[in-house]
């Protein structure tokens, strides 16, 4: 779905995936310096702290995918998962 977004220009976008060693504070901090309007988590709890952290301070929102095994912070927000 995301690629035939793109690929009808509808959106433009960057994938980065994690492998859990990764300081995700400081590479969500260091994508800031990029021209993106949106940056969204998928994962877990831990994955979006991390990504929260980079965000915090700026003006950027952060989008939820919920991936991980509990997803506390998503099912909080009613966000549902498949």
């Amino acid at each position: 779905m995301l690629n035939r977004a793109h690929d009808q220009g509808l959106w433009d976008f960057d994938l980065y995936e994690t492998t859990g060693e990764q300081d995700l504070k400081a590479v969500v901090t260091s994508a800031l310096k990029e021209d993106y309007d949106l940056v969204v988590a998928c994962g877990g709890d831990g994955t979006v702290s991390g990504v929260a952290d980079g965000l915090a301070g700026s003006e950027e929102p952060l989008g939820v995918l919920p991936g991980g095994t509990v997803n506390a912070f998503a099912t909080e927000m009613g966000i549902q998962g498949e």
